[in-house]
């Protein structure tokens, strides 16, 4: 994975968690890092702004995601393929 990509990713998400995120956390359920359902939604349609794309909510599937590092691999997958 590109480290852009995940620098990205990672300040979208620093700025919706309000902590910022780094190898100590990133595989740390969203929820720990202060990311509730609906702070959740919110980060998705930061993620779809920032790297212009759009997410099929129906086929998410949201354990994949439920990690900045899960989200990277997922912006990777679904918007850079």
């Amino acid at each position: 994975m590109e480290a852009d990509l995940k620098e990205k990713v990672y300040k979208v998400i620093t700025g919706v968690a309000g902590q910022p995120i780094n190898a100590g956390n990133e595989t740390f359920p969203l929820n720990q890092l202060g990311i509730d359902s609906l702070s959740t939604l919110s980060l998705l349609m930061s993620l779809q702004e920032e790297f212009g794309c759009e997410f099929d909510f129906d086929k998410i599937e949201f354990s994949s995601i439920n990690s900045a590092s899960g989200l990277a691999a997922y912006i990777e997958k679904v918007c850079l393929k």
